[in-house]
């Protein structure tokens, strides 16, 4: 997994994977399936501390974990699915993102 630590990575990247809302990628039916996180630890896809943010086709998802880290993971497999965290980083470094596309 890459982990981006500056603002430019992060920004280029999101709009690079052209995110759109949560809901178009139903992450409920991956039960267990874990992650590995950009804060270092493993997370559900589906745990309690752990929010969607986005989706990107085809089967990609933004998920940010409560201890304030986001990880772009993408499920492959159709009998058997695997979480691969492609990249992560800091909530911090996207605060000057949010503001400036007023999301």
């Amino acid at each position: 997994m890459e982990i981006f630590t500056t603002y430019d990575e992060v920004r280029e990247k999101i709009l690079e994977d052209q995110a759109m809302p949560p809901h178009v990628f139903n992450l409920s039916g991956y039960g267990g399936l874990m992650f590995d996180c950009a804060c270092g630890d493993m997370h559900g896809v589906n745990g309690h501390d752990v929010q969607h943010i986005a989706s990107v086709r085809p089967v990609k998802a933004m998920l940010k974990c409560s201890n304030n880290f986001y990880t772009m993971v993408r499920i492959k497999g159709i009998f058997k699915q695997t979480a691969i965290s492609e990249y992560g980083y800091d909530a911090k470094l996207v605060d000057d993102f949010v503001k400036e596309k007023g999301l």
